[in-house]
């Protein structure tokens, strides 16, 4: 974020691909309560060298990808045009990504993953819509924390009809996991509801951190974005 939370970091839980890091912030107050922790998602943070300078060049053949595709089309880019644009080997490109077109849409699957094992790990009597609140507080960040991937990507989706149809395919990856792992934290919460009640929180939540991605200017409006129409949902799932 461009504006710096005035509270320090609360904790912080690292993975290979992801970590999940909880911040406390005293502007962007996406649950009611302002001493409620937002947690945040961090693909590139490391606890080791070792894994910083794998996220390190994870992040670069995803940026090299987004830049060349933008520059010359998908068609128009090679492996090891993105290998090169990145400064590593085309063998080195393989360890990270299987093909051109997910180094282009990043890692969908990591992200179901690891916000699946957030879900799964809040409180017990902690309300659904709370958790789904805070799921879209992380998507938000993954979207919105790195101005670059930010910029090119939204250039890309605006510009590039075939990129944008990837992306949009990588978005459904995510939506359909993330919305089985909150309506499983639904079911298993402290409040029975119907089925289709725990789907719609859901898709609300994940609705309204794409919406806020799409329309917020930086990350500081992005998240004000995302408040207000979190906050207008409050009386219907809170």
């Amino acid at each position: 974020m461009q504006r710096e939370c005035e509270r320090s970091t609360a904790g912080t839980d690292t993975a290979e691909d992801l970590s999940i890091v909880t911040k406390t912030c005293s502007y962007c107050k996406i649950f009611p309560m302002a001493s409620q922790q937002i947690p945040t998602l961090d693909l590139f943070e490391a606890s080791s060298v070792r894994e910083q300078k794998k996220r390190s060049t994870r992040r670069a053949l995803h940026l090299s990808a987004l830049r060349l595709v933008l520059e010359h089309g998908l068609a128009g880019v090679t492996t090891d045009d993105i290998a090169r644009a990145a400064g590593v080997s085309p063998r080195t490109f393989f360890n990270y990504f299987p093909t051109k077109e997910a180094s282009l849409v990043g890692m969908p699957e990591v992200v179901v993953e690891r916000v699946s094992e957030y879900c799964a790990n809040r409180p017990d009597d902690e309300p659904a819509w709370q958790t789904a609140r805070s799921v879209a507080a992380l998507l938000l960040h993954l979207s919105t924390d790195d101005d670059d991937l930010r910029r090119n990507r939204r250039t890309l989706m605006a510009h590039d009809p075939e990129t944008a149809a990837l992306m949009l395919g990588s978005s459904r990856v995510i939506d359909a996991g993330l919305t089985e792992a909150l309506v499983t934290r639904v079911d298993a919460g402290p409040v029975t509801t119907q089925p289709w009640r725990a789907r719609m929180m859901a898709h609300t939540a994940l609705d309204a951190a794409r919406v806020a991605t799409e329309l917020g200017d930086d990350p500081h409006d992005a998240m004000s974005i995302l408040q207000e129409i979190l906050d207008a949902h409050d009386a219907l799932y809170a």
